[in-house]
């Protein structure tokens, strides 16, 4: 709430950048925000792949890959144990979804059978 009153109030104190955003679902509406002003902002933790595009999020940044990279690692770690049947459970919102749909995709590809996906 502090830093959406300061990117509104930026004609006063003159930000030259946000620090902050640790997670997706708050870098989404601040960086939609400051961007509108100028102002980029910089997310320490925040992994949506959605914030990657430069269209949409051109003054967004952040110090962490998106979470889609770690799906390769994921599926290395399935395939390691032999496991051939998986099932995904997620939190329902956008940053859990993205990912289990594409982890879906991955899974299809190494031939590993999709069980159920939970939210």
């Amino acid at each position: 709430r502090i830093c959406m009153e300061v990117v509104l109030d930026s004609g006063k104190n003159n930000p030259v950048g946000i620090i902050g955003a640790t997670c997706s679902s708050v870098a989404t509406s601040i960086s939609t925000l400051s961007g509108t002003f100028h102002i980029p902002i910089v997310s320490p933790s925040s992994t949506l792949s959605t914030l990657s595009d430069k269209e949409k999020y051109p003054y967004f940044l952040r110090t962490v890959p998106p979470d889609i990279g770690s799906i390769d690692a994921w599926i290395s770690f399935i395939k390691y144990h032999g496991w051939n049947r998986i099932a995904i459970l997620t939190a329902n919102d956008d940053l859990n979804s993205e990912i289990a749909s594409i982890l879906s995709v991955k899974l299809m590809e190494f031939n590993i059978e999709e069980i159920a996906r939970e939210t």
